[in-house]
């Protein structure tokens, strides 16, 4: 494994204040450049101890919104969301693709922010993207991420592409908004690994994508490059664009336990670099900044 040069204190309570026990919330925050207000958002964290993966033909592993990583049972609940694969070997195969379930039912239930103009497809939306009334919420409950035979596109991005997916559901009776922060594992069957996800403590109030996380510009760019070291590797990454002052977390092939942290100058960069690295390819990410560069170790 290759060493940390430092790593932020509290990765559990990630710029939100919710501890692993998911009991704090984050301070109320204005919307940049916009009208609208956050109440109060609760977002959680995943560090590898769910993992929300699809099932073949049965069964289902749901991702409950409402809490955190550590407590998540998989079982469906009114505030939870799964994936489910429909692969050709449970009845037809031009249908073979991951479906997303909402653990709500009928159009008041919970649902998903579709892409515009593919019948009920799943968007991978940005981060800053407002969630709430005016999306492009479909009629259902039940969405098709991703049809992996002949014509169908995968909207949420190649192998590697982190996004949000939208989501809408009902607590205590009253409409929230949400969304899951996710990492597209294979773009075949369109298979999502959940980073993080958060809702809007406040009934029927629009919610950022990514809200409560880091602060981002959407304008990150980063760059990876691999040197011998000794007889291992070195990986230096950097980060440019990125917002001047804020503390920005570096993670190395998706390992929680590389993570480094670095503070962004005034000119919008940090960077950081990992040692004793093995061979190979190597793939570096901005936590909570949706963007990522690959390097290759040889």
């Amino acid at each position: 494994m290759p060493k940390r040069r430092q790593k932020r204190a509290g990765r559990d309570a990630v710029a939100t204040g919710v501890d692993k026990g998911g009991k704090a919330l984050a301070a109320a925050a204005a919307l940049a450049g916009g009208t609208h207000a956050y109440a109060e958002v609760v977002r959680f964290e995943n560090s590898g101890e769910f993992e929300w993966r699809p099932q073949e033909c049965d069964g289902h592993v749901w991702l409950d919104i409402t809490k955190p990583a550590d407590q998540q049972t998989g079982q469906r609940g009114p505030t939870s969301f799964s994936q489910w694969y429909y692969y050709g070997v449970c009845n037809d195969p031009e249908k073979a693709g991951n479906y997303m379930y909402a653990g709500g039912s009928g159009i008041d239930g919970a649902r998903w922010v579709q892409a515009d103009g593919y019948g009920g497809t799943l968007d991978g939306l940005k981060g800053g993207t407002l969630i709430g009334p005016d999306s492009a919420w479909g009629d259902r409950s039940t969405f098709s991420m991703y049809r992996s035979q002949c014509c169908y596109e995968n909207d949420w991005g190649p192998l590697g592409a982190i996004a949000y997916a939208g989501v809408q559901f009902r607590l205590n009776g009253q409409v929230h908004y949400g969304y899951i922060h996710a990492e597209m594992t294979d773009p075949r069957a369109a298979q999502l690994k959940a980073l993080a996800w958060g809702y809007e403590s406040e009934p029927n109030t629009p919610i950022e994508a990514g809200a409560g996380g880091v602060k981002c510009t959407g304008k990150e760019k980063l760059k990876a490059r691999c040197k011998p070291q000794r007889e291992a590797f070195r990986i230096t990454a950097a980060v440019k664009k990125a917002l001047p002052g804020e503390e920005v977390t570096f993670r190395l092939d998706g390992d929680p336990d590389t993570d480094q942290s670095g503070l962004v100058n005034n000119k919008g960069k940090a960077k950081t670099r990992f040692d004793d690295v093995s061979g190979g390819d190597h793939t570096v990410e901005v936590i909570g900044c949706d963007v990522a560069a690959r390097t290759r170790c040889d």
